[in-house]
């Protein structure tokens, strides 16, 4: 299953790849980081990469590029959200558990977005929950944007510092070291909100 699920994985990424060379590849990494923030679990960095390893030049644009699809996806995945609990309220009686649920997931809604934003953390499942739970939707977009930028900037900044002897590294170590990063987020943030809520 797990080899099964590696060579979808990497046949996804030669198709994202074989995207970067045409004209339109510019249109498609925007179309592809909006829909990454609604449904799609591949990352749009697939595109981004070899775009940014065949135009170095241009990979801060492209990085630019992958932030305003995503946040445009984001924005989307919010409004679907909000639609689906309002609509549930209007005929369905939410159990309590779920409503709390909720509002833990508003209180700390920051590391979510930020851990999600930064990471390989489903981004529209959080999206999506931020919409339910009615996340202050300024708040939600400063949050998406400015970590959605950051990702995809540091990705473009590696392959403009390094092109290629950087690909291998990002493609085999890029998540697992974002993953270390976002879990140790948690970690102090768990901390801290542990240490105030007691103090």
């Amino acid at each position: 299953m797990h080899e099964r699920s590696m060579l979808y994985f990497m046949d996804y990424r030669r198709k994202f790849a074989a995207y970067a060379s045409r004209p339109d590849a510019q249109q498609r990494l925007f179309g592809i980081s909006l829909l990454e923030s609604i449904f799609i679990p591949l990352p749009s960095d697939f595109l981004l990469i070899p775009m940014s390893l065949l135009s170095p030049d241009r990979a801060f644009r492209y990085a630019f590029v992958a932030s305003l699809g995503s946040a445009a996806g984001a924005l989307v995945s919010y409004f679907v959200g909000w639609i689906v609990i309002n609509f549930a309220a209007q005929f369905l009686l939410i159990p309590q558990w779920i409503l709390n649920t909720l509002d833990f997931f508003k209180s700390y809604s920051a590391i979510f977005l930020i851990s999600a934003g930064f990471s390989s953390v489903p981004f529209n499942f959080v999206t999506f929950l931020s919409g339910v739970s009615n996340v202050n939707l300024i708040y939600f977009l400063v949050l998406c944007v400015f970590f959605r930028a950051v990702r995809y900037n540091l990705i473009s900044w590696l392959i403009w510092r390094g092109g290629p002897r950087y690909q291998e590294w990002l493609e085999r170590n890029f998540y697992g070291t974002m993953m270390v990063m976002t879990l140790a987020l948690l970690v102090v943030s768990v901390i801290g909100i542990l240490f105030f809520e007691t103090a």
